[in-house]
């Protein structure tokens, strides 16, 4: 079974996929292989274990053994799968995954260096939630309307063509807004996939555990880590501001159930959001979505001062309609102060 000292899964799984599979390794020269990296050490699994086939589970029982954070260690497992990639009989797609895993690592490792973000620089406004958006050059117009549409609800959004000043070296301001925002959202279309940078920020970002909303602006479905996530699709003539409201939406689910570890980090700053958007509201099918949305929110936000500042500054703004809908009541019962809920 594999410890905390193991090769991580990415590479693990390709690596093992490579050599064996329809691979062009036997069992024998898998073993010699590890051997001559001086990796003689095995780790046997449970049978039930969803590895399948000698070679696979000979190659599995080898990486197991590898302690990836020892430096001497992983030089020499970095060689293996060198050798491993440029053997005669490996598949382009095996290849491609070995390679894919070792730049997600790469960016997994680059996410824990430090280098702060002026404030108020990149972010604007600097306390609302950051949203880092990823799209293709081809689609930067787009992005540009998508992320007007966004600090219109209230978030702050970071598109590269837009928010890098000419002065600054681009690369370390896109890495930048990877380190510091709250989470992600991708504009997938055709070709998304293929780009090297799009795959960069998708992974960079997942390596943080932050929260990923995938947008399918032309009908594309997301692949890979992002086929996990339900993608929202753009609807024929639907607008900016129509389609924001529906990623505002996600955005909850995501961040409120915890959609991946650092998710819910945010969620004070979603919860300000939705109560600055409680407060402007027009119309009761509004109201009544927005409270919708609160209620899924982590009970134990909902404190005195939430209570008494931010939602009672919404009461004050849109009371009437509050009562209209139906919910001026059902506020104070579903948002208690210790944090119950009815």
């Amino acid at each position: 079974m594999a410890t905390d000292s193991s090769v991580p899964e990415t590479l693990r799984i390709a690596l093992r996929n490579a050599m064996g599979g329809h691979g062009p390794y036997s069992v024998r020269e898998i073993r010699e292989l590890f051997r001559s990296y001086s990796f003689t050490d095995t780790v046997a699994f449970d049978d039930d274990d969803d590895v399948h086939g000698e070679r696979r589970r000979t190659a599995e029982e080898h990486l197991l053994a590898v302690n990836w954070h020892d430096a001497n260690h992983q030089k020499r497992l970095l060689m293996l799968v060198d050798e491993v990639s440029r053997k005669d009989g490996v598949s382009p797609d095996e290849a491609h995954a070995m390679e894919r895993a070792l730049r997600l690592i790469r960016i997994e490792e680059s996410v824990h260096e430090t280098n702060p973000v002026e404030e108020g620089g990149l972010w604007k406004p600097s306390t609302a939630p950051r949203i880092f958006l990823s799209h293709l050059s081809d689609r930067k117009t787009e992005a540009g309307q998508l992320a007007a549409a966004l600090r219109a609800l209230g978030f702050a959004s970071f598109v590269a063509d837009d928010a890098i000043t000419p002065t600054r070296e681009w690369r370390e301001e896109i890495q930048n807004a990877l380190r510091s925002c709250d989470l992600l959202v991708a504009m997938v279309t055709d070709g998304f996939h293929d780009s090297e940078w799009t795959d960069q920020e998708v992974g960079w970002v997942l390596g943080r555990d932050l929260a990923i909303v995938p947008l399918s602006l032309d009908g594309t479905d997301p692949k890979g880590f992002l086929g996990s996530y339900q993608a929202i699709k753009r609807k024929r003539g639907e607008t900016m501001m129509s389609l924001s409201t529906r990623i505002l939406e996600a955005i909850c689910d995501a961040v409120f159930r915890g959609q991946r570890s650092q998710a819910r980090k945010v969620s004070g700053k979603i919860v300000s959001v939705l109560l600055t958007r409680l407060g402007q509201a027009k119309k009761r099918e509004g109201v009544r979505k927005l409270c919708g949305m609160l209620g899924a929110a982590p009970g134990e936000l909902w404190t005195d001062t939430v209570l008494r500042e931010q939602l009672g500054e919404a009461r004050e703004k849109n009371g009437r309609l509050f009562v209209a809908a139906g919910v001026d009541e059902r506020l104070d019962v579903l948002f208690r102060a210790d944090g119950s809920r009815s």
